[in-house]
């Protein structure tokens, strides 16, 4: 009897003890999800959708750039630079932020916060802030205030401490900006700063206290925002008036990843979005569902979608991480058909950059990537000098400018690396002046690099 229940004893503690793993895991948002909690109905007779739209014309206009390919053939910007050697101008923001600024062809756009909270992260009081500045001169021409819904994620934990309250990127075209702020909704404002509308998109918060994250992106007419954590959805809104056109998914949480758009053919895009567990290829003019593919992609999804030529990338994962390259362009299911690759090789918050069918990024522990495009093989991987941190110590999204590969850390500057394999710095560039976060993806256009950090937005160029 005493050995029968001394067994029971040590099962019922092992039991406690798996139960109390499992709990902590989901409080650090560390529980593995297979798959997505709704996938919405296949309609592949939805496939065409006619493209008429010049990434390349649009600039830096939204989160890293010309359809979030984080590529720019600007020989003008320069590989070194400092406080005193092609710094144009810098200027203090109104609050801190992670949003990444993005361009019109004389102003640059980003969000901010100011927010105040008790000692357990509760917020008492937020306030947001849209900002509009000249790009030649660094002048803030106008700065709006945002109504904020509370309560908000608490500052604490993860998440918000890490990123903040203003880390959704807008998207600007030739006369509006598009914000969104999460919970507090989605406006418009014109390039002087009148609201033209203002819509909520959900009241969710993320149960683990991560924030939004998600950036907007444009389709001709559409306005695409992925509110999986405040609806669960990924939503197409009628940019002219604010008015919901379609709604695909449901209880999308714990995808935080910007989609992309994918010139398929001529009559042909697909809206591409990284689910947990699942590629999604979907009509952008209806939101139905043309084709999915299985994922090994499990937890959460941070990095956006990158795309080159047909192909799609996608990254991240915790604990179950990978990356996975697929061909957009089938219909159903494609996991058996369109997967050229998957890999455990992956990023997990920062996106990586695609230059000549090479994949860059520098990891969570700080250690240089360079993989083959076509095949997933590791062509290199190297640590950055140790000054760069081993844990997490970049956020933004490399960026490739003029064959080279820009690299903004978060406390110790940017690396401009070579490309082609081995590791090759070949300037590391820092401001002393500012011990500030730097999570923003910097911003390219007309000979200028724009680097965003919590105190200051910088413009660098040759003078």
């Amino acid at each position: 009897m005493t050995l029968i229940r001394k067994r029971l004893a040590t099962t019922t503690l092992i039991l406690i003890l798996i139960g109390i793993s499992v709990l902590v895991a989901w409080n650090r948002g560390m529980l593995i999800r297979t798959k997505p909690r709704s996938r919405p109905k296949l309609d592949i007779q939805s496939s065409a959708s006619a493209l008429k739209m010049d990434f390349a014309k649009m600039g830096w206009n939204r989160f890293r750039g010309p359809n979030g390919t984080g590529q720019s053939n600007d020989s003008l910007i320069p590989s070194e630079w400092d406080e005193t050697h092609n710094l144009l101008w810098k200027t203090e923001l109104p609050g801190k932020g992670s949003s990444s600024p993005v361009l019109s062809s004389e102003k640059v756009f980003l969000t901010t916060y100011i927010a105040d909270n008790n000692d357990d992260g509760i917020i008492k009081s937020l306030q947001r802030f849209l900002c509009c500045i000249d790009q030649e001169s660094g002048k803030i021409d106008w700065s709006k205030s945002i109504e904020t819904i509370l309560p908000e994620s608490a500052n604490r934990g993860v998440g918000i401490p890490e990123h903040g309250y203003a880390t959704n990127s807008c998207v600007v075209d030739e006369k509006f900006v598009y914000s969104f702020y999460g919970k507090s909704g989605v406006y418009c404002h014109d390039h002087v700063g009148n609201e033209v509308w203002r819509i909520s998109v959900g009241t969710g918060l993320n149960q683990n206290n991560w924030g939004s994250c998600s950036s907007l992106i444009l389709f001709n007419d559409i306005l695409i925002v992925n509110a999986a954590e405040e609806c669960g959805s990924l939503l197409g809104i009628e940019k002219s008036t604010g008015k919901e056109v379609w709604r695909a998914g449901e209880k999308l949480s714990f995808s935080f990843s910007t989609p992309a758009l994918v010139p398929v053919d001529s009559e042909r895009t697909d809206l591409v979005i990284a689910v947990v567990g699942e590629l999604w290829g979907l009509n952008p003019t209806n939101g139905k569902l043309v084709w999915f593919a299985k994922s090994p992609i499990a937890g959460n999804v941070s990095p956006c979608i990158n795309v080159d030529g047909d192909l799609v990338y996608s990254y991240g994962g915790f604990d179950q991480r990978g990356s996975i390259c697929v061909q957009a362009g089938g219909s159903g299911d494609v996991t058996e058909s369109h997967i050229r690759w998957k890999s455990e090789t992956t990023s997990y918050v920062a996106s990586p950059v695609i230059h000549e069918k090479k994949i860059y990024w520098v990891g969570d522990s700080g250690k240089y990537h360079c993989v083959d495009a076509l095949t997933g093989e590791q062509i290199e991987k190297a640590r950055m000098p140790r000054s760069v941190g081993n844990s997490r110590p970049v956020y933004a999204s490399a960026i490739a400018i003029d064959g080279r590969i820009f690299v903004q850390t978060r406390k110790k500057g940017v690396f401009v690396l070579g490309v082609g394999g081995p590791l090759k710095i070949l300037s590391h560039n820092i401001f002393e002046s500012d011990n500030s976060m730097f999570n923003a993806t910097p911003a390219v256009g007309a000979g200028q690099l724009f680097l965003r950090s919590d105190q200051f937005l910088y413009c660098i160029g040759k003078k």
